[in-house]
């Protein structure tokens, strides 16, 4: 989750196109539904052939769930990066692909798409944006991104006084004990930041169900030592054959092998 105060202050944001006159679409090359890393990196392939681009986001600012979920948290699968956060990745993918002058039209989702007797496609967004492409590229991941709601009546009275979907500014909440409904890997992590200064009462069940995962984690590791003890260490407990030293590597408290795995 980023702030806005933050993302302001260390993103440069891109420029934004406006929607155009009624009845005239836009006529481009490509469009790419999806402003996250995936889209991004696809303007400057696209930039490498001469090819123009616009880009539609329903998120209001580029970096997709990487700035609006954990744009501080260290990311370490990205190919010849060893380790980055998300705000460091889309900063890297935006000055990487400034110089094609990509358009974007943030803050919109895809409504409409058809394809023409001509071959290209008619875009339009749910403000009215309206395209005509040659090629369309979805680099959505899993669509746009929704906070999933409290089903509570009468409780979005309280949204962004009491009750936040996202952590904006994190200072908002300093000195204050919150709640954290949900048990993702983003609400794990602003559940510990925020237990550093003793803020958090965390929903009993998610915290069971993360207690019982760690305590499995740790009896793993536990047996792990144990076999290093008595010399089985490295060996499938279904076959008995070598794990191979890969395998090993990436799992050091696996217990068999990968034709065992499942």
């Amino acid at each position: 989750m980023a702030t806005d105060i933050a993302m302001e202050q260390q993103i440069e944001h891109p420029p934004v196109t406006d929607t155009g006159t009624p009845g005239a679409p836009i006529e481009t090359d490509a469009v790419i539904v999806g402003a996250g890393p995936v889209g991004l990196f696809q303007v400057f392939e696209l930039g490498l052939l001469e090819i123009k681009a616009h880009i539609i986001d329903s998120l209001a600012h580029a970096g997709g769930q990487c700035i609006e979920l954990y744009p501080d948290k260290p990311i370490y699968d990205i190919p010849a990066v060893p380790v980055c956060t998300g705000r460091e990745l889309t900063e890297s993918l935006l000055k990487q692909i400034a110089p094609f002058k990509a358009a974007f039209h943030l803050g919109q989702e895809v409504s409409v798409v058809r394809k023409r007797d001509d071959g290209r496609f008619d875009v339009q967004t749910n403000r009215d944006t309206r395209l005509i492409a040659k090629t369309l590229f979805i680099a959505g991941g899993v669509g746009s991104f929704q906070p999933r709601t409290l089903k509570v009546e009468g409780i979005e009275r309280h949204r962004d006084t009491q009750l936040f979907y996202r952590v904006r500014d994190p200072s908002l909440f300093a000195g204050k004990h919150i709640v954290i409904v949900g048990g993702g890997d983003s609400a794990l992590d602003w559940a510990l930041n925020f237990a550093d200064s003793g803020q958090v009462a965390a929903e009993q069940g998610e915290n069971h169900s993360l207690s019982l995962q760690l305590r499995e984690q740790l009896d793993d590791v536990e047996r792990a030592l144990a076999k290093l003890d008595d010399g089985t260490y490295g060996q499938c407990e279904v076959c008995q054959a070598p794990i191979s030293d890969a395998r090993l590597e990436a799992m050091p408290a696996t217990r068999f092998c990968i034709d065992h795995a499942g």
